[in-house]
């Protein structure tokens, strides 16, 4: 009996009691009356909706490959910010960020696409006065010689299929 109590006293003077009384809701728990979804309501219990976006961003080229070197521009499509109060600029993915720059009206981004890089989208994080802007999938990469490169796509907005094609040319 001695044992016994000795062994229960140090578990009774720590105070924390542990129990499981989930009920007949088989441990989910956020099937119980009650339970809340992840809205926010004001003081009147009224729900409100999600705020839509403060800016909605573009950026210049949205393809390339892996291995390309290239300058992008980042420009805001709608929204009220401005560009020119940019502090940060980070960017996600197999690529470097080797310098960026700001215009009146766009973010100049010096962009290297690692050799070794895996074709996927990349996500662009902007902070503008202390507020984070992400741009999801603002850039895909492909796979090197895919026809995506952002020199193949400058050519063709040149309309140049082939440079070295000199058929016009006359004699």
């Amino acid at each position: 009996m001695r044992i016994v109590l000795t062994s229960l006293v140090p578990a009774l003077l720590t105070g924390c009691i542990v129990y499981d009384n989930d009920g007949p809701h088989d441990g989910d728990r956020d099937d119980r009356d009650g339970a809340t979804e992840d809205v926010d309501r004001d003081d009147n219990g009224v729900t409100e909706e999600p705020d839509e976006p403060a800016a909605v961003f573009a950026f210049e080229p949205s393809e390339a490959e892996v291995g390309d070197a290239f300058i992008g521009y980042l420009s805001v499509v709608e929204g009220d910010v401005d560009l020119r109060d940019a502090s940060d600029v980070v960017v996600y993915g197999d690529l470097q960020l080797a310098d960026w720059d700001v215009r009146s009206d766009e973010l100049i981004l010096a962009v290297a696409i690692d050799e070794q890089a895996q074709p996927g989208v990349v996500d662009i994080l902007i902070e503008i006065d202390g507020q984070a802007f992400v741009v999801e999938a603002a850039l895909e990469v492909f796979a090197s010689d895919s026809g995506h490169s952002v020199e193949d796509q400058e050519q063709d907005e040149e309309g140049l299929d082939d440079p070295g094609d000199n058929s016009d040319d006359c004699d």
